[in-house]
């Protein structure tokens, strides 16, 4: 008899395989990567600046 694998209550790789294809989205529209990274800059520092 072949045991069966347990199945887990969640997918341990589901957030690398949702970044990658964050990244490879991103990577296709590089004006907009540039736009993403200067307003989540832009966050941070408003974050800090008002902490």
């Amino acid at each position: 008899m072949k045991t069966a694998k347990p199945t887990l209550p969640f997918d341990p790789f589901a957030l690398a395989q949702a970044a990658t294809k964050a990244a490879i989205g991103f990577a296709a529209r590089p004006n907009e990567l540039l736009s993403v990274q200067l307003e989540a800059a832009k966050q941070l520092g408003d974050f800090w600046t008002g902490a």
